[in-house]
């Protein structure tokens, strides 16, 4: 940050660092720091609301597209794009291949955030079957990207016509400065009328992370579903707009097993090839409820803009529904 800052000549609205930017599951210090097989195999896929989400489109700015999906999971078989479009292309200039290798390091074991994308994608399917999703990569299988590769991603789904972009991920800055490359980016999503949804973090602070702690982004926090509570590890503060479920929140995963020595609790665990299911935890999860939530209630025959329709949603969630918890919006960036 020094280092733009000089070159700029003070200038940051000029030059600005390319920031560093985390998949934001839970890492270190919270039980399901990394996923834990679930108890049962995945369900066929539920629908609380019939058709709900059909004609939406929700882009998943993240790890990318598996390249291992479970046996016998049917979730993706429809309206699931990972194709690379013309145009888009990596920091080499070479096509962006919108997927998840799972595997980076050719170490033969599961990187840190693989599958982090699908988990995602599974909690939009269950609150909106019906909606198109559209995997755009900006996170390597270790959940770490750059400002700028997520920026690019918000324009590629822009230019895609999504309604929702979903940015399960996030960074701080250096005395909480506005990142502008991001800025930017959000200004381009906004002005298309495309909703954007970004997790809050996940280290018990009040200082913001962006993307969320944009005003125009619905910020999200997590609560344990079980007690209601805010859960311990939720970032806070009057950026936060609503909390959804964080707390072991069970979805899609792929299979694999994991590397002991990157895991929390120090095990390997094994994720079977059959309808592979996972319990995990993090904003990042509570940031796909409430894209699924909004998936599932927007009206792509509108002539409102899905931005526009997003804020009238929010605000009518009660402050104390089961899933998705409205807070009083105080913008404060």
């Amino acid at each position: 940050a020094e280092l733009a800052l000089d070159l700029s000549g003070g200038r940051l609205d000029v030059l600005s660092p390319n920031h560093v930017a985390f998949g934001l599951q839970v890492r270190r210090g919270f039980p399901d720091g990394d996923p834990e097989p679930a108890d049962e195999p995945l369900p066929n896929l539920p629908s609380t609301i019939p058709g709900a989400g059909g004609g939406v489109k929700v882009a998943i700015v993240d790890t990318g597209f598996p390249t291992r999906l479970p046996q016998g999971l049917h979730w993706f078989d429809h309206a699931c794009d990972h194709h690379t479009a013309f145009g888009e292309v990596d920091d080499a200039g070479k096509p962006l291949r919108h997927i998840d290798r799972l595997d980076d390091d050719h170490d033969g074991y599961l990187d840190a955030e693989a599958g982090h994308a699908l988990f995602i994608a599974g909690l939009v399917r269950r609150a909106a079957p019906s909606a198109g999703l559209v995997f755009l990569k900006a996170l390597n299988a270790d959940g770490v990207g750059t400002e700028y590769g997520v920026a690019r991603a918000i324009r590629y789904a822009v230019d895609r016509g999504v309604h929702v972009i979903n940015l399960s991920l996030g960074f701080y800055t250096v005395h909480d400065a506005t990142p502008h490359g991001m800025r930017s980016a959000v200004d381009a999503a906004r002005a298309a009328g495309v909703a954007v949804v970004a997790a809050a973090g996940n280290d018990g602070l009040s200082s913001p992370t962006f993307p969320s702690a944009f005003d125009d982004v619905i910020a999200v926090g997590a609560h344990d579903r079980a007690t209601g509570r805010p859960a311990p590890f939720s970032n806070t503060g009057p950026w936060v707009n609503v909390t959804a479920p964080g707390v072991r929140e069970v979805s899609c995963y792929v299979p694999g097993t994991e590397d002991a020595g990157t895991t929390r609790d120090g095990d390997a665990d094994t994720f079977g090839r059959h309808r592979t299911a996972a319990v995990w935890s993090g904003t990042s999860f509570a940031c796909g409820h409430v894209s699924g939530h909004l998936a599932a209630h927007l009206d792509p025959a509108s002539p409102v803009p899905p931005a526009e329709q997003a804020s009238v949603i929010v605000a009518a969630i009660p402050a104390d529904a089961g899933g998705v918890h409205r807070l009083e919006p105080e913008p404060a960036f």
